[in-house]
């Protein structure tokens, strides 16, 4: 009977084909899965099934996926949002309909192969920071439901990425020296304006570009994809480095200002998912607010059960709305939402 049934998320890269060995070897019945979301494929996810000698599911979830990540996606840039499509497609895909897929067929645990840890707690199943600085991604996580904690397995967790492709190699397993991606999985070419102007249902709409005083500084035809902390492809002449400040999507403006201009303390995560016990009142937490950003000090406060106020003992750099915000104690994750 081994350690149980478990479907492995597959896309032929270094992390998920080590986990994938990983629980094999651990004496887990894997299959792997690979989410169709697009109509690109290239075989390195069932080959490398193949060579384990596991079973490959491939669902379709192309509609799901343009659905609950690409239209949102679209529709947030236009509204003046930021949005993290990777953290969007965690926990509406990854986690939600592969999470169901995986209980519909039979199987016990969902595997990835994310650099994070979760352990079994008083208060139950914890995310927590993968060992690797450099490699952790509690961030993207932040959004799975705490309830389905308890039959996810993040087998690399504990690893490095350089101890993952040592692990493929002594396996004689194929892929250990890919490279990683960077760019959003739907637009490889790391246009985002691009992206949405191609896509939008909407045709370009005039923006104006103005600075603190309201005065003019130029206009443009965008679909949008303007970002806080923006300087460059603006086409601005502001007679100084200028940097989207603000943006009012309703009424089609962009503030610009200064990189002092950027610098704020407080902001408010609305869709709160709570992966600890919530807040009854203020409590200490280190926050991040990007991916990339180094956690800091913070006083959170619950507004609602599902609305957070942050307020970081110094000021931060670009505090972006549309971005996730994540609350840390240590190395657990207390949940995360999105910025307004």
């Amino acid at each position: 009977m081994g350690n149980g049934k478990v479907l492995v998320a597959m896309s032929g890269g270094v992390d998920s084909s080590a986990a994938a060995y990983l629980l094999k070897e651990a004496g887990y019945e894997v299959a792997g899965v690979t989410m169709t979301l697009s109509s690109a494929d290239d075989g390195r996810a069932a080959a490398l099934c193949e060579a384990l000698g596991i079973r490959h599911h491939a669902p379709d979830f192309r509609e799901l996926f343009r659905r609950e990540v690409i239209e949102p996606f679209i529709a947030d840039y236009r509204g003046g949002l930021t949005p993290n499509p990777c953290a969007v497609c965690n926990k509406a895909v990854k986690f939600g309909a592969l999470f169901d897929y995986m209980n519909q067929n039979g199987f016990d645990c969902l595997a990835t192969g994310h650099y994070a840890r979760i352990t079994e707690e008083p208060d139950g199943y914890a995310l927590r920071k993968g060992t690797d600085a450099a490699k952790d991604q509690s961030y993207m996580l932040s959004g799975i439901p705490k309830e389905r904690l308890g039959r996810i397995l993040f087998p690399l967790g504990g690893m490095t990425k350089p101890q993952a492709r040592d692990t493929l190699n002594a396996a004689g397993l194929p892929g250990a020296d890919q490279s990683e991606s960077q760019d959003i999985c739907f637009i490889p070419d790391g246009d985002v304006k691009g992206f949405i102007e191609a896509n939008s249902p909407e045709p370009p709409r005039e923006w104006v570009f103005v600075d603190a005083a309201g005065r003019i500084l130029g206009r443009r035809t965008a679909a949008g994809g303007f970002t806080v902390g923006q300087r460059k492809g603006l086409n601005i002449a502001a007679g100084a480095p200028a940097y989207v400040c603000k943006i009012d999507a309703a009424a089609g403006i962009v503030i610009m200002g200064g990189d002092d201009d950027l610098f704020t303390r407080e902001f408010v995560a609305e869709r709160f998912n709570w992966l600890a016990m919530p807040f009854t009142g203020p409590a200490r937490v280190t926050a991040k607010v990007r991916y990339h950003h180094k956690e800091q000090q913070a006083l959170a406060e619950p507004i609602t059960p599902n609305r957070v106020r942050v307020t970081f003992d110094e000021p931060q750099r670009a505090i972006t709305p549309g971005q996730t915000a994540v609350l840390y104690d240590g190395d657990r994750v207390l949940g995360g939402g999105v910025i307004i």
